[in-house]
């Protein structure tokens, strides 16, 4: 349960969800990361959903291009979710090993600042609840 004051990540919508830096806009590497977190993805793949989505002149997503990309990748059944892979929780280090594995290199700090803003007590850890939760606000179109 959350703290008082703080949403569940079900009650926030996706785009918040993923905009773990909170301008307001969605990067290549947030978008990876929180599409990475569902099911294996690669850069590539990020990259041309961007171009299919629409993207502002610098190459950072907008919500309603947000909003067209989850139309075209929609987050795989629960049956298929990626968290089977961790233990009962997901946390920086096993989320970095998971992402090594698949080649994709992101910054410690940038895999905290993405759990953190998904927990809603601000802790760089995902439980298995909050991970379902965090599809399911994907998932809600």
């Amino acid at each position: 349960m959350a703290p008082p004051g703080v949403r569940e990540p079900l009650e926030r919508d996706a785009f918040e969800l993923f905009d773990s830096n909170g301008d307001g806009r969605l990067s290549a590497e947030e978008i990876l990361l929180g599409l990475a977190l569902m099911h294996p993805v690669s850069g590539e793949d990020v990259d041309f959903l961007i171009t299919l989505a629409g993207s502002d002149d610098d190459g950072l997503v907008s919500r309603k291009g947000f909003d067209r990309l989850r139309e075209r990748a929609p987050a795989p059944f629960y049956g298929e979710l990626l968290h089977t892979r961790f233990a009962a929780r997901i946390d920086a280090r096993s989320l970095r090993q998971w992402l090594a594995f698949r080649g994709l290199d992101f910054p410690r700090a940038q895999i905290v600042a993405f759990l953190r803003n998904i927990n809603p007590t601000g802790r760089p850890v995902l439980p298995r609840p909050l991970y379902e939760s965090f599809v399911r606000a994907y998932r809600a179109c």
